[in-house]
């Protein structure tokens, strides 16, 4: 999605500024006022109807100057296909595209707030969509185990987020401790492990970390694959010191790391 125009923009400032006094108020000044006939009365209006459609009305107008520019900035580029996968491809404010810089370059930003503002907004969003992408794929593997499994299947992370685990199936001769992992991109094979459930990996011999791929839609789960224990215990980071830990980490598994989940659905 390409980002709004430089004139857009420019008119939503004015709209933001002006607002407060009422919309009748803002218009007739948008309209009248020689300080702002640089822009057209349809390009005004331009930027009223892009503020609108973008959900930033009434809360902007509570923002302080600088947080309603850097939420403008946000919405002008939150749709772009760069900015959904922001943590991958941009490590700083030098790998700003030039649509990005563009519009903050109108806003009166510089690099560097650009940046910070586009690197949290995105750190928003993606924990946002991958809490949602991960539920669904606890919820569609527990289905199809509750629904094709003899054992018994419990739902520990809804018990407890200390197990270390998600999924427990549990038979007269089975037991094992699922820890699901979901993604809706083939090819990307990234997830993120946290310290207590790698450290369950390393005690728990019934540990296994399971990856699914997902429709879209979040409506059924595609493929399955399970992850090489002894390959995320490589991978893993290392502690350099004693007073320090880390807590989290994102893991990029490897294609000699995956194979096909042989799974526990006929047990």
């Amino acid at each position: 999605m390409s980002v709004p125009a430089n004139t857009t923009i420019r008119a939503a400032i004015r709209w933001l500024d002006l607002l407060p006094g009422g919309e009748t108020r803002a218009r007739s000044l948008l309209s009248t006022a020689p300080q702002y006939s640089d822009l057209t009365p349809t390009q005004h209006e331009a930027g009223l109807a892009w503020l609108i459609r973008s959900n930033l009305l009434p809360e902007i107008l509570e923002l302080g100057e600088l947080k309603r520019r850097t939420s403008l900035l946000t919405a002008g580029v939150g749709d772009t296909n760069w900015m959904h996968d922001f943590g991958n491809l941009i490590k700083g404010p030098d790998e700003l595209p030039s649509d990005a810089l563009g519009v903050a370059e109108v806003l009166g930003l510089n690099p560097n707030a650009a940046y910070a503002e586009l690197a949290s907004a995105w750190a928003r969003i993606d924990l946002a969509r991958r809490s949602e992408v991960g539920a669904a794929g606890e919820s569609l593997l527990l289905q199809a185990l509750e629904q094709s499994c003899r054992a018994q299947v419990v739902h520990m992370s809804q018990i407890s987020d200390g197990y270390g685990y998600d999924i427990a199936v549990v038979g007269d001769d089975l037991e094992t401790h699922l820890e699901v992992k979901s993604t809706t991109r083939r090819g990307r094979t990234e997830f993120y492990l946290s310290r207590n459930e790698y450290q369950t990996m390393l005690r728990d011999s019934s540990w296994e970390l399971v990856f699914c791929v997902l429709s879209h839609d979040l409506s059924a789960i595609e493929l399955v694959y399970s992850v090489d224990k002894d390959w995320i215990e490589r991978a893993a980071p290392v502690d350099l010191v004693a007073r320090g830990h880390w807590q989290s980490a994102r893991f990029d598994a490897e294609a000699d790391a995956l194979a096909p989940w042989q799974s526990c659905l006929d047990c």
